[in-house]
């Protein structure tokens, strides 16, 4: 019973211990700069590429918003007006009918009103620039039998371009919000850059069509642009390129996005850097029509607006970014995992290319016996004999310190085997 108590005792003893790494110092210069070649290397990725220059500092998050656009047409301006036919060259006249190999239409002049549509859409907005309309009339209209026959009165089914639209301008009041982060902007408290396709690097400003009326990225207004630079920052000529085969894209209209991209980290030398940018991008192979029908008092008329037009879609993109703890400790925790795997290679430099490879085996490298082959009174002779070399290699005792140097057993040798315990 006293055994099984003294066994009982001993089990739980074993778990009151701290357990630490013994490290084994090798003097060679070799493995000594080869390490601290790493350590030095792991150092400035950790800390100076991964958290000081790509700010891995930082919780992010994409942003979500709305945009609101308000078109107006250059009469509905003050102090602005029409240009006359003569100065817009897609607009037919006598002596002119042809512009960049595709024909020339009759011009018109349509306000807001009739030039956009649909109106009031979200993030999108449409400016015709090819508009057919035909007043059509039924003598048998019946909507409760498929027999309605509709027929265009004579005269009424001519295409025309729409005058004056690059003057059109839009007022684009934008929001973006980052649930997760709680971060909320808009227009008016932002810096904005418009940005150039045309530059290589897409870091200069657009040169604006109407700098006396187009504001953009300016602190307490909206942005306004016109369409003509919302076309010119794509690098589209809309009467010269075409996305339908034989027409110009004035004449079949198109599809553009508008890509607003929000940032608000700070720079790398820590000062604030909020601000957004928008630049313009051409869907390729793309035409945009809408059609409307319009119908008179009389149910027996009605007037179809067959409408080609530029349209624009806005897309809000971005990186918003708030300072996180947890992250920057994941940062340095992934600089840990690189120290272990220099380590391994050194270790296996150290212990399988070198010269001294053995004796470095031998000293970071302890080789019991085939401890399953021990009976129990075999391992408690083993495990006594390790005891008394420790005492002795640690030097416990001054005593045995001074009379017994010479017969330390030292640990970094390798352990008994079998036969020597039979002999003890």
């Amino acid at each position: 019973m006293s055994s099984c108590w003294a066994k009982t005792k001993d089990f739980i003893a074993s778990f009151l211990v701290y357990d630490t790494v013994s490290v084994v110092r090798i003097k060679d210069k070799r493995l000594a700069i080869l390490h601290y070649a790493f350590l030095i290397g792991i150092l400035f990725y950790v800390i100076g590429w991964t958290v000081f220059w790509n700010q891995a500092y930082y919780a992010t998050e994409a942003p979500v918003g709305t945009v609101r656009i308000n078109p107006m047409a250059p009469s509905e301006r003050v102090n602005d007006s029409w240009l006359p036919v003569k100065d817009l060259p897609y607009c037919a006249m006598e002596g002119r009918s042809e512009l960049h190999g595709y024909p020339l239409l009759k011009c018109k002049y349509f306000d807001s009103a009739i030039d956009v549509f649909p109106q009031a859409v979200d993030s999108s907005i449409s400016i015709a620039s090819r508009i057919k309309f035909r007043i059509e009339n039924s003598t048998n209209y019946n909507f409760d039998t498929p027999d309605t026959q509709w027929n265009p009165e004579d005269g009424t089914t001519d295409s025309y371009y729409l005058a004056d639209i690059e003057r059109f301008t839009l007022q684009i009041d934008h929001t973006f919000y980052g649930p997760n982060l709680g971060i909320q902007r808009n227009a008016r408290q932002l810096k904005g850059r418009f940005l150039n396709i045309s530059d290589p690097n897409n870091e200069t400003w657009c040169p604006l069509l109407l700098p006396d009326v187009e504001v953009i990225g300016e602190i307490n207004k909206t942005d306004i642009l016109s369409v003509g630079t919302l076309l010119r920052a794509a690098g589209i000529d809309i009467d010269a390129e075409s996305v339908v085969e034989g027409e110009s894209i004035r004449n079949s209209g198109a599809i553009f996005l508008v890509i607003m991209d929000y940032q608000n980290s700070r720079t790398r030398f820590l000062q604030e850097n909020e601000h957004y940018t928008i630049r313009v991008e051409l869907i390729n192979n793309t035409e945009y029509k809408a059609v409307q029908s319009v119908y008179t008092k009389r149910l027996g008329e009605r007037t179809i607006y067959d409408r080609h037009a530029i349209h624009f879609v806005f897309l809000q993109t971005g990186k918003l970014v708030k300072f996180d703890f947890q992250v920057l400790l994941l940062s340095f925790v992934s600089g840990m995992g690189l120290l272990a795997f220099s380590t391994t290679i050194v270790d296996f430099i150290s212990t399988k290319l070198l010269g001294s490879k053995e004796v470095v085996t031998n000293l970071k490298y302890r080789t019991t016996t085939n401890l399953t082959r021990l009976s129990d009174e075999e391992l408690e002779l083993l495990a006594s004999k390790l005891r008394r070399s420790q005492e002795k290699e640690l030097a416990l005792n001054s005593a045995d310190e001074e009379h017994h140097t010479e017969s330390v057993v030292s640990l970094r040798a390798p352990l008994v085997d079998k036969d020597e315990i039979s002999e003890d």
